[in-house]
């Protein structure tokens, strides 16, 4: 992903892919959010789902039915023209979707993508604003969080002051986060290595 600056020429706070941006402030932001140069636009990559059952091509590139692609922006607009309007049209032609299809695919999107496709979704009117989406966006928002802040060493030394049938019990919680499975399983052995 491509940051650029951008700054708030308004009189009044901008919201940009979760981050506020106050009158006079530049900040850091995603530039397939934002009005961009021609030169950007040649370098950014836009997220890209197959909603349909057949292949797309875009050049030498095929993305199948109901995968997704990080694609050149300049398959979808023309170089000329800012990339952030495609990036959002490709996010609404997803939320067209049902809300189990669009869950699915939510692991694909970065935090800044999630943050954009909640905004789009929360300018839903009336019922066609799904609350249970926007929960599944705000929890794929906190796995990933805890993904990156996840300290292994931390965990290990929590593991090593567990009871086994309270490892047992973090195993069964740790569903398929693969990293905390492999650290708990490398404690289970260790212990039965000691018997």
């Amino acid at each position: 992903m491509k940051m650029i600056p951008y700054t708030n020429n308004t009189q009044r706070p901008q919201t940009i892919a979760g981050k506020t941006i106050n009158p006079g402030e530049t900040r850091e932001v995603d530039a397939r959010f934002v009005p961009a140069t021609p030169d950007i636009n040649s370098s950014l990559f836009l997220l890209f789902f197959n909603v349909t059952d057949e292949t797309k091509y875009f050049g030498s590139v095929a993305v199948e039915g109901h995968r997704y692609g990080r694609l050149p922006a300049n398959h979808f607009v023309d170089p000329n023209t800012p990339a952030d309007k495609a990036q959002q049209g490709l996010f609404r032609a997803l939320l067209d979707q049902k809300i189990d299809y669009i869950k699915e695919r939510l692991p694909a999107f970065t935090p800044d993508e999630l943050a954009v496709l909640k905004s789009i979704e929360e300018q839903a009117k009336g019922k066609n604003k799904r609350k249970g989406l926007l929960s599944a966006i705000d929890e794929e928002v906190e796995r990933q969080n805890n993904v990156l802040s996840f300290d292994a060493e931390a965990y290990k030394q929590e593991l090593a002051k567990m009871k086994d049938d309270e490892l047992d019990l973090e195993l069964l919680n740790a569903g398929d986060d693969q990293a905390k499975i492999e650290l708990i399983q490398a404690e289970l052995s260790s212990r039965k290595d000691a018997e």
